[in-house]
């Protein structure tokens, strides 16, 4: 038996919908059952892929094989631990991104790094990001950032 979904705070909600929408690229309104599951994977949620089959065939009301936000929602807020380390995740990558485009760059990173108190060489700065940046455009953008995170 699978849990029923928790109440999430207007915040969480909100958090939600800004995830939501990075990936409906087409900017429909919902996305595909295999953009759901690599969202889920990419964002650390514990379950297995049979898992997340099951529980999107389950709460894909409409059967189209597309995840609207109402259902997204019926998914994520399940597992709320995965939320919640999604979402201070979310918290550290807008402390780095001073600039709010999206994406850390060197200096970011560098700067956020010395304002905690842990000031790094520049060697380390550039080994930090070269292991974050999965596309190789030389900056880290939040989905790189969350697989760092977990």
């Amino acid at each position: 038996m699978q849990p029923e979904p928790k109440d999430l705070s207007q915040e969480e909600i909100n958090f939600l919908k800004d995830i939501f929408f990075v990936f409906d690229k087409g900017r429909d309104g919902d996305i595909s059952c295999t953009e759901i599951k690599n969202l889920l994977a990419k964002f650390g949620f514990e379950h297995s892929l049979r898992d997340i089959d099951d529980m999107i065939r389950e709460k894909d009301l409409d059967q189209d094989g597309r995840i609207n936000f109402n259902e997204f929602y019926r998914i994520i807020s399940r597992d709320t631990s995965s939320l919640e380390r999604m979402m201070e995740a979310k918290q550290i990558f807008d402390l780095c991104d001073t600039n709010s485009d999206g994406k850390i760059d060197r200096g970011e990173l560098k700067a956020y790094f010395q304002k905690i108190g842990i000031p790094l060489s520049e060697k380390e700065i550039d080994d930090m990001i070269s292991v974050a940046d999965g596309n190789r455009n030389g900056f880290v953008e939040f989905e790189e950032f969350v697989k760092l995170f977990q």
